[in-house]
């Protein structure tokens, strides 16, 4: 889809490191990053390169549902590539993304905090305070050569649109 592509093309090239991406519920916005993510460990399988990847949400129900069992349902190839437990994991060659959840700034920081991303997808961004973000930011150091970056999809109402706002304008 022509949005998803433009996500991409930002996400591998732009120059932004804090990346947001929005619209409306049910729009199709974890599906898109379920693409993205997939389409970026094949790219490095391709290129016989490695990346580090990890997608949070608030609560490991909804890393299952709007995730792991989409990966599954439209990528059934990858089955056997796909860990279920928490943190689940999906491996495509020497490159995972991990699929994790915090629904505290205390727990974000005990899960993450040792953390090596070169990427951090954070899906349903709204719900997370403005500390449990930066937190989560501090664990993208890329080592890889990519431009380390944090991506966040979020829906138009919930608790975390005030700094959401104040950052995206």
């Amino acid at each position: 889809q022509p949005k998803q592509q433009l996500l991409y093309d930002e996400i591998l090239s732009g120059e932004a490191t804090v990346i947001g991406f929005y619209g409306g519920r049910g729009c199709g916005k974890s599906l898109c990053f379920d693409y993205i993510i997939v389409s970026m460990l094949m790219d490095a399988l391709s290129k016989n390169q490695s990346i580090n990847l990890c997608c949070v949400m608030a609560n490991y129900d909804q890393i299952l549902k709007y995730h792991i069992k989409e990966l599954q349902r439209n990528f059934p190839e990858l089955h056997d590539n796909i860990k279920m437990t928490s943190p689940a994991f999906l491996t495509i060659g020497k490159s995972t993304c991990v699929f994790d959840y915090g629904d505290s700034e205390e727990i974000i920081e005990r899960r993450f905090r040792s953390g090596n991303y070169d990427f951090v997808f954070v899906d349903q961004a709204e719900l997370f305070s403005e500390e449990e973000i930066k937190e989560l930011r501090k664990t993208i150091r890329s080592t890889k050569g990519h431009k380390a970056k944090l991506i966040l999809s979020f829906n138009m109402r919930g608790s975390g649109m005030k700094w959401l706002r104040k950052w995206f304008n």
